[in-house]
């Protein structure tokens, strides 16, 4: 059964500004390339199994069905909603970051 999958203008800005933040403060646009590039793959993964990936230890947002990817030092945050074959992409944050707050 394949999943759509929708990604949140919240975390498209996620990305967009992680992309920005590597490729020009950190002068390092290949790092930022090869870092979207993950994300997307991951992403794109979760019209497959959406569920195989852990709900986040926060015991709120676990009962929300938050669950996330680790990508290098980043977290994908994303619920599953079975009845609608939709996985929604939340939030793309920098992992160090105290995230919980943000959702």
């Amino acid at each position: 059964m394949t999943y759509q999958v929708i990604i949140s203008d919240v975390a498209e800005m996620d990305i967009v500004d992680t992309g920005l933040y590597i490729s020009e403060e950190l002068s390092a646009p290949d790092a930022a390339d090869n870092l979207l590039d993950e994300i997307d793959q991951q992403i794109l993964s979760l019209e497959q199994m959406p569920k195989r990936f852990a709900l986040v230890s926060d015991e709120r947002l676990a009962q929300q069905g938050i669950r996330l990817i680790p990508v290098r030092n980043y977290l994908i945050l994303y619920f599953v909603e079975d009845y609608s074959k939709t996985v929604t992409i939340a939030r793309v944050l920098y992992g160090k970051r105290n995230w919980l707050h943000l959702l």
